[in-house]
């Protein structure tokens, strides 16, 4: 599946014809709902999220130690 992209003639920014987002190279052979779940996937927020609630979840323990602290202060 080739999506078409549009290239604005004024600022020359491109993208999908079919869902107006910004073009990149991940929505060349995917459909525009599967470049969204492609976007929030990857997005750098959603990823810190998920780990903060895999963490409140599930916790991990760690031991601190005397060179654990000297490498902190």
């Amino acid at each position: 599946m080739k999506n078409k992209r549009q290239v604005c003639p004024d600022c020359r920014a491109i993208t999908c014809t079919k869902c107006q987002l910004p073009w990149e190279e991940a929505h060349e052979d995917i459909s525009c709902d599967q470049f969204k779940e492609w976007k929030e996937a990857n997005d750098p927020d959603n990823q810190a999220k998920g780990l903060e609630k895999h963490l409140d979840e599930h916790g991990i323990q760690v031991r601190l130690t005397r060179l654990t602290a000297l490498v902190l202060s």
